[in-house]
This record gives C-alpha cells, structure tokens and sequence, in this order.
C-alpha cells in the first residue's frame, strides 16, 4: 500500500477537495521529487475557540520549533495560493533554495514577507507588517535555527503610531525568550502603546492616566521571557528612560509634580520614577522620587518626599491626602524633609515614616507665632514625636519641648522645660532659675489639661509666686479655664485668681480676690478685695468694692477703681481716696511705658485739717507730671513746685519754692513764711528719713554778731519707728520733737520782740492741740535792740496749752517770765553791773544790783526798774547833762567833780514807765547821789532812738538855814537847790536846755507845796 502511494506521489496526486478537522483544501496537487512539493489553490481554516484561549505554554513553544524543521527536512515546495482565516486572506510558498513569501490581510492588519532557508537556517523577512487598529508597523528579519539548537533569532524595526520607532532584538530557544529595544528617536507619547495592554484599571492609572509627557527618549530596554513563566515576563523587563516636560499626577487629589526632566525605570516589576530639578504646588521638590510595585498582590506605591523646604498650606494639604495632619504651618525659614509614604494602589492604605529637620524657622502652632531652632520632628504613621526642640514664641517665651502626639485618637503629650517668659508691654517677667520650669500639655479625647510647676514671676521689681496649676484646655477654641490658684508677691500681696485665659488672640477674664496686702507701711485693712482684670489687647482691672488701706496711723477707702494698661501705658481712668480724718480726693492717672512718661490728675481735693486743709484742697485739678528711668520714678506739681523723686532704694519729695503752697495755706499766711525750699528723702535700709529747708522767716528770731538773722537753713530727720523728729537750724539750734518738741541751744542770740511776736500769733492761731515747747539754753541773751541784750548763763523756757513761761539766771540774778492770753508778766533781781551794760547799751556800770518787774500785753505794758549801789560811766544822757552843768556859769555850782575820770556813783536808781508801740512814756525817774540828785518825767523809744524828757536837777548847798529840819526842808528842800532841764534828741547822743525861767516862777510854788507836806516828812521812812 505504501509503496503503491509512493509510486504516485512520484507520479504526483490531484485532490480536488479534502475536509479535515477545522480545515478545508481544494484543489491540492501534490507530487514526489526527492521531497514533497505541494501546491495548493485555497486552504480555509475554522477557528476552534477551545483551543483560541488556551495559553501559550513551553510545549506549544518547542512544538512550534519542531514543525518548523519538517520544511526543511521533507518539503521541496509548498505553495498556497489562498488561505483564509476568519477575515484574513493570505498566500502561501516555500521553495527549497530559493525565495518564498508569506501575505496576509484583513481589515485590521497586512503582512508582506519573505521567507527561505539557508544552511538549515530559516530566514522570514517582514518586508511590512501593518496592524491598522493599533497603528503598529513592524518590518525586519527572524532567523530560526531548527536545526542543531532550535534558537531563534530576530532584527525588527517597530514602530508604534508614529510615538515610538523602536529597533527590537531577539534571542529565543526552548526555554526562554531574551529581546531589546533600541529607540530610533523621541518618544513622543506612551499612553497608545499602554492601551494596547489589557491592564488593570488600577495599573493603567499610574502607567497611562497619571503620566503626561512632552517626549520620552528611551536609553534601555531588554528583558527575557520564560516560556514556564509567562506571568512573570514583566519582572524580567528592564526599561530605563529620560522624560521630558514631565507632570506627573501621583495622587488625582492632588496637583502633578511638574518636572523639566525625569528618569523613568522600570525594573524587576517596579516602576521608578525620579524627577530632576522638579516642583509641586510652587515648591522645589529636591531629591524626592516615587516608585511602584507591581509584584506585590496589592500594588504598591511609595513616596520619598527628600527636599528642603517648608511646611506650607500646600505641603499640608499634600500630607493632609494621606491622612497625616501637622499641627502647625510654617511662615519662614526650611524644613529638611525626608518622608517615606507608602501607598496601597487598591485600598489606599497609607504608611507613612520620616522625620522633619529644621536649624531655624517660624512656625504658627496653634494659633501660636513661634521661632524653632534645631529641631527634628519624627513620624511614624499617625504618630509624632519631637525630642528636645528648642522654642521661642515672639519676645515672649523660650522653651525646650517634647512632643509625643497621636493624630488618630488625638492623644499625647506636649513637655515644656521653659526657660525664660517676658511680657515686655507689662512688665511681667519670669524669674530665672538654675533648671527650667516644667510644664506639660496632655492632649485627650474627653479633657486637655495643662500642668504647670510652681513658678516665680518678676512685676515691677516685685517677685510673684504661683503655685502648681492643673488647667483645663480646650485645643479646638485655645481657650484654658484657670482654676483657684494661689498668687503671692512677695513682701506686697497673695491672692487667690481664676477664670478664663484665650490663647488666640491671647484674651483673658480673671477674678482676682486679694488676701493680703503690704506695700512699706501700707496695707490692706480687710480679710479680701475682689477685683477683676481683663485681657484683650490690653489689661482692664476694675473694681467696684471698696477696698479698706492703712499707712501708718491712717485709715483710707479705695473706691470704685477703672484702670487699663495697653501698648500705651497705664491708665488709671477714675478712682478715688478717702482718708480718715483727712479728707478725699477723685483722680485719674495715665503713664507711657515707652517714654516713661505719664501724668496723675487730682481733682475735687478736700482736707478736713485746719491746718494744712486749705493748702491743697482745690475744687480744680491739680496735674503731676511722671517720669521715670531704669533708677528712678519723678513726679512734679508744677503748681505747687513740687517734686517727689522715687529710687529702687530710696525716695525724695522737693518743694522749690513754698510761694504757690502759700498762697492757699493760712499757717502760711499768719506766720508770713512766703519762700524758701524744703526736701525730704529717706533711704530703705536706713532707720531715718531726712529733710531739709531753707527760708527767709520774717520773725528774725536769731541773733548772730548782733544782726539779726532772717535766712534760716533747717536739717533733720524723723525717726521711722517712733516718728520723732530730731531737726538742727542754722547748725546752732538742736530740736527734737517727740511727745513735746525740746529745743537746746548753746551760745546764741535770741531777739526777744520777734519770740513774743511769733508766741503771740501762734497763741492767736492754734489750737489746743498744739504740742508744747521746751527750750534750753547756755550762755545765750536775749536780744532786744542794737547792742541791748539780756545775757545769761542759763535759759528756759516752757510753752504748754498756749502759755509761755521762761526762766534766766545770769550770776546770782533770776528772772522769770509768762505770757497768757496775750498778757504776760516778768519779773527779775539781783543782776549785776555785766548785766545792765549788756541792757543798757548807752552806758557802762560799775557794781550795783539790778531789779526789774513789767507787766500787760506784749505792745501795751507797765514797768518798773530799780538800781542800788552802782557807778554809772559813760551814760550819753548824764555825759551831756554834766557836760551842759559845767559850761553854764550860773550851774556850776550843779558840777561833779571827777565825773570823767570816777563816773557817777548812784544810791539809787529808779524808772517807772508805760510802753505802749515801742515807746515809754516814763512817768517818774530818780538818780540818787551824793552829789547829784535827778528826778524827771518825759518819753523815750529804743527803737526809733529819740528821747523827749523833763529832769529836774538838786544839789546839797551846805547852808546854815539847812540844817534846821522844818525850816531847812520848807525853804531849801533839805539843803539842796535845783534847777530844771529839758533832754531831747536821739536817745545815743542828747541834747540838753535849761528851764531856769521856769525854775523862778516854780520856786515859790514848791516852797508852800513843802510847807504843807512838812507833816508827812517826819513819818516817812526810805523804801
């Protein structure tokens, strides 16, 4: 049978139809050389749809090789003429040793090729090969080497709707497939070669959808394909490429990442995307890349965020997609940012780790403006952690902080160790201590809370202490709700406050209750004063109670007190004080910080003391500049020239001039003290506060080298503890003024008219609760006129419940002296010749003893004065009446002898008179000698120096008619005879006239006055 087949295939067999399974010949011819030659006019394959879905596997890949050998082994010839396919047409040679082809065509694709072997080589070249739908060209040369090791080989140029011309190189044996790709030229687009791909949708995004180019140049692609392992043919490919003009859109949420130039790769199923010189949302991107994993079940997508940068409302927004939230946004400085994100392709899953690093920048953290500096902020997923981050917020704060926060249950814990906090624009300041002060912020679903440590703060010099707080905090509106906490200002005040405090924009709302209060030797008289003070923009402190002061002795109520301190300063806007016993006043106040400059408003001044009441009280206002340095604090009522200067360690009160406070003073006025200055100041350590002052006094109560003194320079002190004052005058007068005020004088002058006249106004003018006055002197006088003192050895004096008494002794005499209800009485005896000189500055004495008494009010009194025993020398009026005897003959006979040389030696003397406005009206004056007696009457004033008396003269005759008693005494007036003469003039120089015609009609007259009084002489004895 078969050699019968064989004999007609040499012959060659005519088929004109043949069905087999799935294909349809006609027309076959088919004859037998040395090998098979078949031709064949149309061959119709039918589709077998089981077998069009099975998958291309290793032994469909080796069977392929081994038909393919068979052609040249067994065939001479084979040609087709048509062939269909479904839709598809083609044709069909093979000839051994010389050209065959292969064609084929459809409405979706042509193919023209070239095929024959050579060397047992198969050799196809594509001339063309057109796929229509998919817009790919394909020509080039596969070479099959069926023979000894079934490899195939192959040079195509491919290219793919005109985006990608590409040169594709490839090596296959049994086992696997190994191809590259050379590119002829930019691609210009890879999204009509990705939609060739049946990929996932999820895939597609990131390969097609989220990738836009300008161009691409390929560098490399090469890969192989295992014929056992045909899913994983794409972890064997390796592309590497260069984008450019590249948006990448890795998120549809959010904005491409735009870059000039990109490297693609993609490599062991992962696709890596590196961006050169690329930015998103107007920020540089820096080193930052992404890639994706293909390999893993659930495709994977990862993020390196690696740039420097900052931390905007962009790159917030961008974490923000992830489900990463920051709390804060940077305003200025960079962040070096090295964050990990990776991402789940299907379910979006986020894991995300990196840290954040920043030298210097300024950050809004929770409303809050605050400078960081080396800080690194590390993540983890929803967790944030920040180890030792140093802070500043403003001017204000500086701090150390550690953050361990979680953002999904937004839950953590914020540490401050805070090292310095100043609020400049209040003066507030946190005391610097050896370790930071420990506070924390615990972040909690139900309740922040804030804990802070016990803390010292600095207020205007003053220390304030705070106790340990735990304070509720709401995160969402900043707003902490302070609880009662303790206050204390050392040596000032404690108090318990509590209330509300907003942290943007910073507001308060405070209650605060005052406990105590002590500022020197002030303090608060009650067990609480409620204030409260309020924040926004500026601090407002209001309070409606009064609060109850004591200073010293003194009571004062505080009322209804509105004050505000902003950027400007303090402003105290109405308030008033009312002092016990004293009076009250309304003010306001307002004082610059910056300028340390401000002003204090009295208005409605009243002062229930008589005294010194009228001297500031004012239905006007009275303003007080303020002024102040880094030392010191001054106020000056410019009105009223006064100064009050207030150091850290002292204080000083200066009145320039007591002219304006004089004016509306009465104490002033009735003792004329118009001018002068006064200081007083005191230093905190000492026990004393000092003062000094200078004036003119109008009552010239010192007497220095007889002048008296009108310029007066007052020191002292007053004693803190006791409130005694100790004050010295013109370095000569001591006083110190406790229960009573005590004077102690040594060496002094003290001019008598000027004491009486300022005891009488002050008897006039106060008031029985005047302290009483002690005054001891030694070896001071009385001055009472130019060159008249009353010396002394020893001088007191007393002045109780408006009395003034004195006492003096000089020697062996005394005198005592009081005044009274505006009379006073004085009295002396026993003084000697040193006493009257001093007394009576127009003579000189020798020996004798003087007395004297006087009585009445101070400018209209009665004297007396007696002197015994004494010589007279140099007495102007008895010099000029001698003087005037001896150069009148007919008054010789009146002369004394030796006066010049031996002076007048006197019996006695006696003076009777009247004072009344500085002048004595002298009713009887008598000079007793033994060889001159005067008697006489007339006026005289120390104080105008004149002089207006009326002397009769008497002189012993020796007679023999004088000494009959009776007779003697009638005729001759006990053997004298007189004449009359009239002084007048200045009291120091005198002149005198005779009254001897007067005497002549007077003589007969005194002759019958002595003839009547005869009785009487014989009974009456001397005094």
């Amino acid at each position: 049978m078969l050699f019968i087949l064989f004999i007609l295939l040499q012959k060659g067999i005519y088929i004109k139809n043949i069905s087999l399974p799935n294909v349809q010949v006609e027309k076959l011819y088919i004859k037998w050389n040395e090998k098979l030659n078949i031709n064949i006019e149309n061959v119709k394959i039918i589709e077998n749809s089981k077998n069009n879905q099975e998958d291309i596997n290793k032994e469909q890949i080796n069977e392929f090789f081994t038909k393919i050998v068979l052609f040249d082994n067994w065939f001479e010839k084979i040609e087709v003429k048509t062939i269909n396919f479904n839709n598809i047409n083609g044709s069909f040679k093979y000839e051994e040793g010389k050209d065959g082809y292969l064609t084929a065509s459809s409405n979706d694709f042509s193919l023209k090729s070239s095929l024959f072997f050579q060397s047992h080589l198969f050799n196809a070249k594509i001339d063309e090969f057109h796929d229509y739908k998919r817009n790919i060209k394909i020509n080039g040369n596969i070479i099959l080497d069926g023979i000894d090791k079934l490899e195939l080989t192959s040079s195509l140029n491919l290219n793919l709707n005109n985006d990608i011309e590409l040169k594709v190189y490839i090596d296959a044996d049994k086992e696997k497939l190994v191809y590259k790709l050379i590119s002829q030229k930019n691609i210009k687009s890879i999204k009509h070669t990705i939609e060739m791909f049946n990929l996932p949708k999820e895939v597609k995004y990131w390969a097609y959808d989220a990738i836009d180019i300008s161009d691409l140049r390929l560098k490399k692609a090469s890969g192989w394909i295992e014929y056992s392992k045909i899913d994983d043919a794409y972890k064997n490919l390796h592309i590497l490429a260069v984008a450019n003009g590249l948006q990448y859109t890795y998120n549809p949420k959010l904005e491409p990442v735009l870059t000039k130039k990109t490297e693609l790769e993609f490599r062991d199923g992962i696709l890596f995307i590196r961006p050169k010189n690329a930015y998103q949302y107007g920020f540089y991107l820096g080193k930052s890349w992404l890639k994706i994993d293909f390999t893993k079940k659930e495709e994977l997508l990862t993020l390196f965020l690696l740039f420097k940068g900052k931390v905007n409302k962009d790159l917030l927004y961008l974490l923000s997609i992830y489900k990463i939230e920051l709390p804060f946004l940077q305003n200025s400085g960079t962040v070096d940012t090295n964050l990990k994100i990776d991402v789940g392709l299907r379910n979006i899953d986020v894991n995300a780790k990196g840290d954040f690093f920043t030298e210097q920048s300024n950050f809004n953290y929770l409303g809050l403006n605050i400078d960081i500096f080396n800080a690194r902020i590390f993540l983890n997923n929803y967790d944030v952690s920040i180890k030792n981050m140093y802070s500043k917020y403003e001017d204000i704060a500086t701090a150390s902080v550690d953050v361990d926060f979680n953002a999904k249950r937004n839950e953590g814990t914020i540490d401050f160790k805070i090292k310095d906090i100043q609020f400049k624009d209040i003066g507030l300041t946190l005391k610097k201590t050896k370790e930071p002060i420990k506070a924390s912020y615990k972040i909690s679903q139900t309740q922040d809370i804030i804990k802070i440590e016990p803390s010292t703060w600095i207020y205007l010099n003053q220390q304030i202490d705070l106790n340990a707080a735990t304070i509720p905090f709401d995160l969402d509106t900043l707003v902490a709700q302070i609880p009662s906490n303790l206050v204390s200002i050392e040596n000032l005040a404690s108090a318990h406050v509590s209330g509300r405090f907003a942290l943007n924009p910073i507001r308060a709302n405070l209650d605060v209750d005052i406990l105590d209060f002590k500022l020197d030797k002030l303090k608060m008289e009650q067990e609480k004063a409620s204030i409260k003070v309020k924040y926004d923009k500026k601090i407002e402190i209001t309070s409606n109670e009064a609060v109850k002061l004591k200073l010293n002795t003194l009571k004062c109520t505080l009322n209804n007190t509105d004050a505000v301190i902003d950027e400007d300063g303090l402003k105290i806007l109405n308030s008033s004080i009312r002092i016990d016993n004293i009076g009250d006043t309304k003010f306001n106040a307002k004082y610059d910080f910056k300028n340390n400059k401000g002003e204090l408003n009295l208005e409605k001044i009243y002062l229930n003391n008589k005294t010194f009441g009228e001297m500031f009280s004012s239905s006007s206002n009275i303003k007080i500049d303020i002024t102040s340095n880094d030392n010191s604090l001054k106020m000056r009522a410019k009105e009223l020239s006064i100064d009050y200067i207030l150091k850290e360690k002292s204080w000083k009160l200066e009145i320039d001039s007591i002219k304006n406070i004089y004016k509306k003073s009465k104490l002033l006025q009735d003792y004329n003290i118009t001018n002068g200055n006064f200081n007083i100041y005191e230093h905190s350590k000492d026990e004393n506060i000092y003062f000094n002052a200078k004036t003119i006094f109008p009552y010239k109560v010192l007497v220095l080298e007889n002048r008296p003194v009108s310029n007066y320079f007052i020191s002292g002190k007053i004693d803190k503890t006791s409130d005694n004052i100790s004050l010295k005058i013109n370095d000569t007068i001591d006083i110190h003024v406790d229960k009573y005020i005590n004077i102690s004088a040594d060496n002094i002058g003290i001019n008598i008219d000027e004491v009486l006249t300022y005891f009488d106004n002050k008897v006039s003018s106060s008031s029985k609760e005047t302290k009483g006055v002690i005054f001891n002197s030694k070896k001071s006088n009385i001055y009472i006129s130019h060159n008249r003192y009353i010396v002394s050895d020893k001088l007191d004096l007393q002045y109780f419940d408006n009395v003034l008494s004195a006492q003096l002794e000089h020697k062996n005499g005394s005198a005592g002296f009081r005044l009274e209800d505006e009379r006073f009485y004085l009295y002396g005896d026993r003084f000697n010749d040193e006493f009257m000189d001093k007394l009576f500055a127009l003579s000189k004495f020798e020996n004798g003893e003087f007395s004297f008494s006087m009585l009445g009010a101070v400018d209209d009194y009665d004297g007396l004065m007696y002197i015994k025993n004494t010589t007279i020398h140099e007495y102007k009026i008895l010099n000029n009446i001698l003087a005037f005897i001896n150069t009148i003959p007919s008054l010789v006979t009146f002369s004394v002898p030796g006066y010049n040389k031996h002076g007048l030696h006197l019996k006695s003397a006696y003076l009777s008179f009247h004072s009344k406005n500085d002048i004595f009206d002298i009713k009887d004056i008598s000079f007793d000698s033994q060889e001159l007696d005067i008697v006489g009457r007339g006026k005289a004033s120390f104080k105008h120096n004149n002089i207006d008396l009326d002397l009769t003269l008497k002189s012993n005759l020796g007679s023999s008619v004088s000494k009959i008693p009776i007779v003697g005494y009638i005729l001759l007036d006990k053997d004298t005879i007189s004449t009359s003469l009239k002084i007048e003039g200045k009291l120091s120089d005198p002149s005198v006239k005779s009254l001897i015609a007067k005497d002549i009609v007077v003589m007969p007259l005194n002759i019958i006055k002595r003839t009547l009084l005869a009785p009487l002489k014989l009974f009456k004895q001397e005094e």
